[in-house]
């Protein structure tokens, strides 16, 4: 989903894996808390790189090394 003001939820509260925006390009990552964007716009989209972030959830998996 495109990282837009209007697609961020507030997070206080939220279970489970918090949404993240992230870069294509570059791979930062930013906070994607409505309420830390209150005063922009609802239609301001975000950007990196040049490019629209986007809107995702960061999952680490742990995997078992074979010998």
């Amino acid at each position: 989903m495109i990282a837009k003001v209007s697609n961020l939820r507030d997070q206080i509260g939220m279970q489970g894996a918090r949404p993240i925006m992230v870069c294509r390009m570059c791979g930062a990552e930013y906070f994607a808390d409505k309420g830390d964007y209150w005063n922009v716009k609802e239609e301001h989209i975000f950007t990196c790189c040049g490019q629209p972030m986007r809107i995702v959830t960061k999952h680490t998996v742990y995997s078992p090394v074979m010998m």
